[in-house]
């Protein structure tokens, strides 16, 4: 495994490029909520200031459910990929990726 350290010193790997395409989706997911609640406000805004108030509250409970959910969906696909991978059992992967996206 080759690595070159640059001026920052940062360790550039092989690995680079895989990591890279799995982080770009990944902050795209995290950058669409915000921007979501901002088109949200966006459009409540002009129904009016009681309307405006009170998407504040309704829009913390949906997040804080999402970020629950997907949290709880995300760690409990991780450790049981890992379960069956660590076995050989390409089924039992197949079939909790398959859950999983179900779910999401």
């Amino acid at each position: 495994r080759k690595s070159v350290k640059n001026v920052i010193g940062f360790t550039k790997s092989e690995y680079d490029a895989e990591i890279f395409s799995l982080a770009l989706p990944t902050l795209g997911a995290v950058l669409i909520d915000p921007c979501l609640s901002l088109v949200d406000t966006a459009f409540v805004g002009k129904l009016g200031a009681v309307a405006l108030g009170s998407i504040g509250p309704c829009t913390a409970l949906f997040n804080f459910i999402f970020a629950t959910a997907s949290t709880v969906l995300m760690v409990s696909t991780s450790v049981l990929v890992a379960k069956h991978k660590a076995s050989n059992n390409t089924k039992g992967v197949s079939k909790v990726i398959a859950i999983s996206a179900f779910l999401s």
